[in-house]
């Protein structure tokens, strides 16, 4: 088990939370304290949110009144934030920049791959960047409320993990092999030779682009199934799907992946002396949660929010 820090974005994500976006249209789906909510500005962030989880989705044709309210409640929060001075723009310009570099561009391997599935979806940097400042906004908002919660005791972090042993295992393992190349068509070409009974090592030495596994055979050893893999969402999510023996092709930035899985190894138990810092953690991330949901519910009872009936 990972526990993840709640002032962190992925947190927020998991929450549902998904800022409210600057992306203008003539909808208006309500006002905020004076401020419009536009449809379009909620579609962004709908599919920006997608984006950032690596599984990006079109926009959602049909309001879903429950999503919308989450998504007033968060211009509320935000606008509380930014006129209670609890960060400076600039910082949180910083941090949310911070956050694309480290974090979503790797999803798509490079910058290029990200602006391929940002132009699929319709979507321009310029929104993503918005989303993810409005995240950080959110984020400086759920710190500042939760920073009072106490940590749990390590007694109660013992009687969660006797309640859901089940959940603290290491994460399934795979030994991966794989060959890079340019085009569509050259992994095509050595997929059809594979099926056709040709050596994968010596395929890799000949043909993969990427130097350090090339010499290996194309060799990757033994790797983590998915996200804790550390490898793009498109790269695990179909290295998640093969059995030893299988082989298929990723496209990632701007190369496709022919990936090949030898062979796999169960997760196994960890004991309770090993996790009990990082349940802890994750009982006083939920605790926190909790406390920013009641704050952000108050927030927004007092907030003016003026809805316009939606067709």
């Amino acid at each position: 088990m990972r526990a993840k820090p709640a002032a962190s974005l992925a947190a927020l994500l998991a929450l549902g939370l998904g800022g409210c976006g600057h992306a203008g249209g003539p909808r208006l789906l309500a006002t905020v304290n004076g401020t419009p909510v536009t449809l379009r500005a909620w579609q962004v962030s709908v599919q920006a949110a997608a984006i950032v989880r690596g599984r990006p989705r079109p926009a959602p044709t049909r309001p879903d009144p429950h999503a919308i309210d989450q998504f007033l409640t968060q211009a509320a929060v935000m606008q509380w934030a930014q006129r209670h001075g609890w960060a400076s723009s600039a910082s949180v310009k910083q941090q949310a920049d911070a956050y694309y570099r480290q974090h979503v561009v790797p999803l798509y391997g490079d910058r290029a791959g990200l602006k391929q599935a940002l132009s699929a979806e319709h979507l321009s940097l310029a929104d993503l960047r918005s989303y993810l400042v409005d995240q950080e906004w959110l984020r400086v908002a759920l710190d500042r409320v939760a920073q009072h919660v106490p940590a749990p005791s390590r007694a109660e972090a013992a009687r969660y993990y006797q309640q859901h042993r089940r959940e603290f295992v290491t994460p399934a393992m795979m030994e991966v092999r794989e060959i890079v190349v340019s085009s569509a068509e050259q992994a095509r070409g050595i997929a059809r030779q594979l099926q056709q009974g040709a050596n994968f090592a010596a395929l890799a030495r000949r043909d993969s682009r990427d130097a350090k596994t090339s010499r290996l055979g194309g060799n990757l050893g033994w790797v983590a199934q998915g996200a804790s893999s550390g490898y793009p969402a498109a790269w695990y999510q179909l290295a998640d799907r093969l059995r030893p023996g299988q082989f298929g092709i990723a496209h990632i930035g701007s190369g496709y992946h022919i990936i090949e899985v030898e062979a796999i190894r169960p997760g196994q138990p960890v004991g309770f002396p090993q996790v009990a810092s990082a349940v802890q953690a994750a009982l006083k991330a939920q605790q926190q949660v909790a406390a920013f949901r009641k704050w952000a519910a108050d927030i927004r009872r007092t907030a003016r929010v003026h809805t316009f009936p939606q067709a």
